[in-house]
């Protein structure tokens, strides 16, 4: 078995980072199409011939709202031991011992990017934590804070 697990829902204590309001705004409603689109798709594929158009809007709007407060909820905690990553469709659990690498992406083209967190050959994309050349300086060193605590938390080498 794998030593990055998933977890339902872990109470984490210690510093916890999350995207920017505005990040999780602009991530709610750009999550509306897929909604609207998985909705349609189960609404017209339904065996029952014909709903009325009020169920569209019956399966769409609770995925779409389901989405977005895991778009708001987006965050990383780091513990004594393991790395806590609550992302948009899924929650792991890093054990720090396994870390290999941290550091931003470089396959983002802009001034966006997201903190990829390297454990045990597999990359995982950290989207609570971004680098944005947009944001207050605050922010930008936020994220880079965030980087190093996770190296310094995983005893690797400060870059």
């Amino acid at each position: 078995m794998s030593s990055v697990g998933h977890v339902a829902v872990e109470r984490a204590h210690g510093p916890t980072w999350r995207p920017s309001v505005p990040f999780r705004i602009v991530i709610g409603f750009n999550l509306a199409p897929f909604s609207a689109v998985i909705g349609f798709v189960v609404w017209v594929s339904l065996p029952t011939g014909g709903l009325p158009g009020r169920w569209f809007a019956v399966l769409a709007v609770p995925l779409w709202l389901w989405l977005v407060y895991r778009a708001w909820t987006l965050s990383a905690t780091l513990t004594q031991d393991a790395l806590i990553v609550r992302g948009l469709l899924s929650a792991k659990r890093i054990p720090l011992i396994g870390i290999t690498a941290v550091g931003f992406s470089s396959h983002s083209d802009g001034p966006w990017a997201p903190l990829s967190v390297t454990a045990q050959r597999r990359r995982h994309v950290i989207w609570a934590v971004e680098r944005n050349e947009y944001v207050r300086p605050d922010r930008r060193l936020e994220a880079d804070e965030a980087a190093d605590a996770i190296r310094a938390a995983a005893a690797l080498p400060r870059s």
